[in-house]
Formats: C-alpha cells, structure tokens, sequence
C-alpha cells in the first residue's frame, strides 16, 4: 500500500482501498464521509443516495455525464 491506496482486482472486477488515519472521533469522520452535502465538499464528484450498510451501493456523477457506481 501507499499513500494513494490500493488496487485489488478479483473475478474480473476492482476495488480501490484507501485506509486514513484522523484525529477525530469514528462518528464525527462517519457523518463526513457519509452526509451528502458535506461529501460533496471533499469529494470532487457528486453523489446520489448512499445505502450504508456493507455491499450497500453509492453512484457517484462527475459532472460531464460519466456516472460511475460503487459498493460498500
């Protein structure tokens, strides 16, 4: 791993894994990353509703009609 994360490829499909480090509380950090009016002020692409439980799906929209999706 380095500072950017890491690459992880499995039956055809890849996933990007960033771990960081933050000197605030879990449930602080959680609301950031997982509000989406706060998202959108660290997040260069916007993002639609999240579904946070574990598999749960995000889309994210980069603003020139690419539209991406991912999985928590």
């Amino acid at each position: 791993m380095n500072e950017y994360g890491t690459l992880h490829e499995s039956n055809g499909r890849y996933a990007l894994r960033f771990v960081r480090s933050f000197h605030h509380n879990p449930e602080d950090v959680f609301l950031v990353i997982t509000n989406p009016s706060s998202f959108a002020q660290w997040y260069p692409f916007a993002t639609g509703e999240m579904d946070l439980r574990l598999g749960g799906r995000v889309a994210f929209d980069d603003g020139e009609g690419t539209t991406y999706e991912g999985a928590l």
